[in-house]
């Protein structure tokens, strides 16, 4: 899942450098631009937030299937009736 969510975070940072090389091509004035790359550094900021989430939710579902490995064989035993009394 991390490979995929890395190639998202890319994507949209590459689309990101690309729309503003493309503005830069069309002779926008230089307040335009500070204004683009204030708001691209302000989307990178907000995708690093994202990302971060992303990692904490991806160690936790990690820590979840473990405790749940865990406590099968426990349940299974718990809940076996004996064979005979």
């Amino acid at each position: 899942m991390m490979i995929s969510v890395r190639n998202v975070l890319c994507g949209i940072a590459a689309a990101l450098v690309l729309s503003a090389v493309v503005h830069a091509q069309q002779e926008v004035s230089a307040e335009e631009l500070q204004a683009q790359i204030a708001r691209l550094r302000q989307q990178v900021a907000e995708l690093e937030q994202v990302k971060a989430q992303l990692d904490r939710l991806e160690r936790q579902m990690e820590a979840l299937q473990k405790a749940q490995k865990a406590a099968d064989p426990a349940v299974t035993r718990r809940t076996k009736a004996p064979a005979s009394r």
